[in-house]
């Protein structure tokens, strides 16, 4: 198998399954939100809903804070509209779910050089790896 022992993607999992394991409640996720799927005006549109389906709450609230690299104030915000501000923001385990949101953005990669004319190079793989190389 082409990456059967590839460490960052063995780590992805490992923290996917840790962070699955949990009994929360799922809610309806976009589970693609970046800065190419979002229009701000005087509204706020989520666009390119393909993915979109059941996950843990924090997935979505980890990675548009990755994406927009919100801080901690900005990052209150969207959670008290997300939960409606019915529950407190659990930093640890958004934390965790940013990081796996760096994992899966490697995955991601991975899986379109290996399927398009895109290169390594070109998707910058080896500097996620440096990256991810912190979170191993």
């Amino acid at each position: 198998m082409k990456y059967s022992n590839n460490k960052f993607l063995d780590r992805g999992f490992s923290i996917f399954d840790r962070l699955s394991d949990n009994s929360n409640e799922y809610v309806l996720s976009h589970n693609d939100l970046n800065k190419s799927n979002i229009i701000l005006n005087q509204n706020l549109y989520f666009l390119d809903w393909e993915y979109a389906g059941p996950n843990d709450p924090y997935f979505d609230l980890a990675s548009i804070s990755m994406s927009l690299e919100l801080n901690d104030d900005d990052i209150n915000y969207l959670w008290k509209g997300y939960s409606g501000n019915k529950s407190l923001l659990d930093r640890e385990k958004l934390q965790n779910w940013s990081i796996f949101s760096i994992f899966l953005d490697y995955m991601w990669r991975l899986t379109v050089a290996d399927l398009s004319k895109i290169t390594n190079k070109e998707l910058q793989i080896s500097a996620l790896e440096n990256k991810l190389a912190n979170f191993l």
